[in-house]
């Protein structure tokens, strides 16, 4: 019998007991990395959707956050974890891009087996107004002509808008300066403080703060507007077509991980992001929740990567 012949036929005689293996999952707790800190966005999403799915499960998730690098150390974390369905990383698209920023490809099906989507989030684009008196667009690209240097920052060097702001500064000639920080919540607090005029977020994140007037958001960088934000005109809508930029994000596990246990988490994952708490989450938070089966999330990650890519070779090198 040839090596073919013969993996084949173990694969017939192993995938019974697989199934029966998977049949009594989970047994104990599972473990749900978050590779932003505590209190962003991404680290709220996962806290309320881990506690949705346990109902489901039967079992414990926990949070364990690993923030750095845009994501990419929760992906390192999840790559080195064992197979067997007990340690998933809650993913969104700026972990893929970050990939960029230190010229490694995607090869995504050798570092993850997606199971499915749980949201679509519209970016804004914000202001501390006592540091950057603007209020759309055109007032901004006048401010950095004006000032050269000015800083804006983000939420780690490589993601989308720290890319997507070098092409925006390239094109129109600007000098900017970026400052990265590890997640999106120190970036804010750096705005904040008025240490910095300027950060693309998501929708929650600016909502108290640009109520309250100590933030003004001045544009919608998604290809809608923010449902938090309806009179806020989209970058599109201010005659700006190069800046879409919209978050999403989903569950994913090592690869290897049995199919039947992808199947018991996508079905968990997908009860919880059409709960009715989920869904008045997300809504008040300017965000869309959204279930996507798991070849479609792989598939919607594969494709904003090669836009990305795209975008990036335009950029030239990061600073």
């Amino acid at each position: 019998m040839n090596s073919s012949r013969r993996l084949f036929t173990a694969s017939l005689l192993a995938a019974p007991f697989a199934r029966a293996w998977a049949q009594g999952y989970p047994e104990q707790p599972i473990k749900m990395i978050v590779g932003f800190p505590p209190g962003g966005p991404t680290d709220s999403i996962g806290r309320y959707l881990g506690k949705e799915m346990s109902a489901t499960l039967g079992q414990n998730i926990l949070i364990d956050n690993r923030p750095g690098a845009t994501g990419l150390i929760g992906l390192e974390a999840l790559a080195n974890s064992k197979p067997d369905g007990y340690t998933v990383l809650l993913m969104p698209n700026v972990t893929t891009v970050a990939l960029l920023a230190t010229d490694k490809p995607l090869d995504i099906d050798k570092r993850f087996t997606a199971i499915g989507g749980t949201i679509v989030q519209p970016t804004v684009i914000v202001v501390n107004p006592k540091t950057m008196d603007v209020k759309n667009m055109a007032e901004l690209i006048a401010y950095y002509k004006a000032n050269p240097g000015a800083p804006y920052t983000s939420s780690g060097h490589g993601s989308p808008s720290h890319i997507v702001m070098t092409v925006f500064a390239k094109r129109r000639g600007l000098n900017v300066t970026h400052v990265a920080h590890k997640g999106i919540q120190p970036a804010l607090l750096d705005v904040m403080a008025g240490r910095i005029g300027m950060i693309i977020t998501d929708a929650s994140q600016a909502g108290v703060h640009a109520k309250s007037g100590a933030l003004r958001v001045i544009a919608s960088g998604g290809s809608v507007r923010s449902t938090m934000f309806p009179d806020i005109p989209t970058v599109a809508e201010q005659g700006i077509e190069d800046f879409e930029y919209e978050g999403a994000n989903g569950l994913v596990a090592p690869v290897g991980t049995p199919a039947a246990v992808i199947q018991k988490l996508a079905d968990a994952l997908k009860k919880a992001v059409e709960s009715e708490g989920y869904v008045k989450m997300s809504l008040q938070g300017g965000n869309k929740a959204v279930f996507s089966d798991g070849r479609t999330f792989r598939d919607a990650l594969e494709k904003d990567f090669n836009r990305w890519a795209r975008l990036k070779r335009e950029a030239g090198e990061l600073k």
